[in-house]
């Protein structure tokens, strides 16, 4: 059975949700870690992972299906060399860690650190 297995919609539009989305998991892989709450962080951390996967492999197809999801070309860059390479001791999955940071002063949401252990922006 696949219960609850579709995204969450963060109550937002596909479009704009999918632009959040897409601009977090740059901003990610360029700087090696964001804040965020724990609604979003999860739904970043799979697309993230997704993405991780297919850097790992390589492939023609793979990069151009990369390259759909990024914005710029330095986010592709910074994946492949920084990224990958830090996590390239994971098996499969499980790539990014999330860390509880406590609440949201303002309206009381559940913060998450999410980044990528042992990268080095060069």
């Amino acid at each position: 059975m696949r219960h609850k297995k579709g995204n969450k919609k963060l109550n937002k539009p596909y479009d704009q949700r999918m632009a959040l989305l897409r601009g977090q998991v740059c901003s990610l892989f360029l700087s090696g870690h964001i804040t965020t709450t724990n609604a979003r962080a999860s739904q970043v951390k799979r697309l993230a992972e997704k993405l991780i996967t297919r850097a790992r492999a390589g492939t023609l197809h793979d990069t151009r299906e990369i390259m759909k999801v990024l914005y710029t070309k330095e986010a592709y860059l910074s994946l492949k060399h920084n990224v990958v390479p830090a996590v390239n001791h994971c098996e499969n999955g499980g790539y990014l860690k999330e860390y509880k940071i406590g609440q949201r002063r303002g309206d009381g949401s559940a913060m998450v650190r999410l980044e990528v252990p042992g990268f080095s922006a060069e």
